[in-house]
C-alpha cells in the first residue's frame, strides 16, 4: 500500500470531509523528513494517521506503535504495513508505563479534553528524541483542549507551530 492509495481510499470513503483529510500527506511527510524509526500514536479511530505513518514506515524500516481505549486492531489490514505496526488496546497513560524507547515522533490524536491532551503531552514529552516531533492534532478543532494545550506550551517558549489545516495541526520540536 502507498500513500497514494491511503489518500485515494479516504477520499473516496468520505469525500465530504476530504479537506479535513489532507493532513494525510503531512504526516507521511513528517515521519520521512525525520526518517523515524519509532513513532508512539495516542488515538487511532478511523486509522487515517496510522496509515500515513506507517507507509511511510515501509520507506524509513520503522515501527509505529499505537494505543487505543478502543480496540482497532482490526484497522491495519495489509500485512505490509502490520509488520511495522504495534497496537495497544489500553490507555495512554497506563501505556506509557510499559514504554522505555525514545521516539523520534509523538502524535496526540486521543482524547481531546484539555485533561487528557495535557497529561498525554506531559507523559509522552519526555520520550521524544532531541530534534523529535510531537503533533497535536485537532488544534483548531478543539479549542478547549488540543488549541489551548498548544497555546500553552507556545507560552512555556517550546518551538512549536499551528498549521493551517482544516482541524488544525501543531507540531512541536524538542
Amino acid at each position: 500500500m502507498t500513500i497514494s492509495d491511503v489518500v485515494e481510499h479516504y477520499k473516496l470513503k468520505d469525500p465530504e470531509h476530504w479537506g479535513a483529510q489532507g493532513y494525510i500527506y503531512l504526516l507521511y511527510s513528517l515521519a520521512l523528513a525525520t526518517n523515524a524509526q519509532l513513532i508512539y500514536e495516542i488515538g487511532v479511530n478511523g486509522a487515517r494517521s496510522t496509515h500515513a505513518f506507517l507507509c511511510a514506515m515501509q520507506i524509513t524500516g520503522g515501527q509505529l506503535w499505537s494505543c487505543d481505549v478502543v480496540d482497532y486492531d482490526h484497522r491495519v489490514t495489509d500485512e505490509k504495513l502490520r509488520k511495522h505496526w504495534g497496537f495497544f488496546h489500553t490507555p495512554a497513560a497506563e501505556w506509557r508505563k510499559s514504554l522505555s524507547s525514545q521516539c523520534d515522533i509523538v502524535f496526540i490524536d486521543g482524547h481531546h479534553n484539555y485533561e487528557f491532551v495535557s497529561e498525554d503531552v506531559e507523559n509522552f514529552w519526555p520520550f521524544v528524541k532531541k530534534g523529535g516531533l510531537m503533533v497535536l492534532h485537532d488544534t483548531k478543532y478543539m479549542e478547549r483542549g488540543p488549541g489551548e494545550v498548544f497555546r500553552e506550551l507556545k507560552e512555556q517558549g517550546v518551538e512549536i507551530i499551528d498549521l493551517p489545516t482544516q482541524h488544525g495541526i501543531a507540531v512541536a520540536r524538542k
